[in-house]
């Protein structure tokens, strides 16, 4: 039995075993009787013997792609670009870096209007083109800066 809040996980359960592995949250995993608690950026393996091995892991990456493709399109009409930087992160398991105080506050103080059908970096890199920043992803951070200084 599987036991969340407000998280994002994966779980694998084959005669081998079971695997969870963890993006956000928590999870607690109740294995006949014994309760594994799992929290972020860890990933929990319980063998059909009982063996446990829990090991750390990216929050971001090609593992949790599957989880970018079927996120529901943001809404950002009447929302900032802050506001989508931040979907961003929660839906790819990215930390956010602004590159200058400067970045920061363009991204606070533009508007965005529409609804954007796109998935998670691919609005990101669409609405940073057209508000005169750039958006670089690498090693599980987005860092944006103002077109030119990043």
């Amino acid at each position: 039995q599987l036991r969340h809040v407000g998280t994002q996980f994966m779980a694998a359960v084959s005669f081998a075993g079971t695997t969870v592995s963890v993006r956000s949250g928590r999870v607690a995993l109740d294995l006949s009787g014994a309760e594994h608690l799992v929290a972020s950026g860890e990933q929990l393996t319980v063998s059909t013997d009982g063996q446990r091995s829990k090991q750390q892991i990216e929050t971001w990456g090609e593992q949790w792609r599957w989880a970018e493709r079927v996120t529901p399109p943001f809404d950002s009409d009447g929302k900032t670009i802050w506001d989508l930087v931040a979907w961003v992160a929660s839906e790819t398991g990215l930390r956010v870096e602004y590159a200058s105080f400067d970045a920061e506050d363009r991204a606070r103080q533009t508007v965005l209007r529409g609804k954007l059908e796109l998935e998670p970096l691919q609005a990101l890199d669409m609405i940073a083109e057209t508000s005169g920043m750039e958006a670089h992803v690498a090693k599980g951070l987005i860092t944006l800066s103002l077109a030119g200084d990043g």
